[in-house]
């Protein structure tokens, strides 16, 4: 009898250490495959900007003097002196948003234009120590083109009377607005550029489509007014939104 005893208990605990042994065998941690994680971490930022779309950068934005909104910046190719020409963010109502600065003739809203909007405004003016006068421009970079795509902007512009700059001669609307376009390291310049004329439409707001053809994925625009001048001071405005360009093909 206690044979058989002794025979049940040990019989009991080899089966307990076999299904102990069994059960850590079972549960193991799998370690990360880290090649495998990698790998798709960077595919998927390569179809992140694959499927990136492309945008014209807003100007709404904070407004001021020489204050810019996102992915804009004061032109480097034309003057520097942000004193003498300045450059920023104004609204419809008051030039660089300041109170103490309204516009001689507030700009309308219109089916383009929202009464909220912020726009970029530069200014040119006539110099005896520059002929044919010195201006002031703003720029921006259009991002995830696809090259040999046919593309269409529109944006809008104006010119208005801001309050005189001291030792300038008289304020007047500016003669036009110019556009240039730059690629792939390529510099079309103004000698090529786009152009808006005021005449007849000064106060008001003309917009305009650009056509072009991308060479790389991104492209720079350049606006910048036309030359003041003799004895003038001149100002010009730009307003485009997120959704100012359009692939046509």
């Amino acid at each position: 009898m206690k044979l058989v005893q002794m025979w049940s208990v040990g019989l009991s605990l080899a089966c307990g250490m076999i299904v102990s042994s069994c059960s850590k065998e079972d549960i193991q941690t799998p370690q990360p495959e880290e090649k495998s994680v990698n790998a798709n971490s960077s595919l998927r930022q390569i179809n992140a900007v694959l499927s990136a779309a492309p945008s014209f950068p807003s100007t709404n934005g904070p407004v001021g003097w020489n204050v810019y909104p996102a992915n804009w910046k004061r032109g480097e190719n034309e003057s520097l002196d942000m004193a003498a020409l300045p450059t920023g963010t104004s609204t419809l109502t008051h030039q660089w948003g300041d109170t103490k600065f309204p516009w001689a003739k507030p700009l309308t809203a219109n089916v383009f234009v929202p009464g909220n909007a912020t726009i970029l405004t530069a200014t040119t003016q006539f110099s005896p120590n520059s002929p044919q006068g010195e201006r002031s421009a703003v720029t921006t970079k259009i991002k995830y083109l696809k090259p040999g795509k046919k593309y269409a902007i529109i944006f809008n512009v104006s010119t208005t009377l801001g309050d005189l700059r001291p030792g300038a001669v008289s304020a007047a609307y500016s003669k036009g607005i110019e556009i240039a376009k730059y690629a792939s390291g390529a510099d079309f310049g103004f000698a090529n550029s786009d152009y808006v004329d005021f005449a007849g439409k000064e106060g008001q707001w003309i917009s305009k489509t650009i056509i072009f053809t991308a060479i790389s994925q991104d492209v720079q625009f350049t606006f910048a007014p036309k030359l003041a001048g003799k004895g003038e001071y001149s100002w010009v405005n730009i307003y485009v939104d997120k959704t100012s360009i359009k692939e046509l093909n």
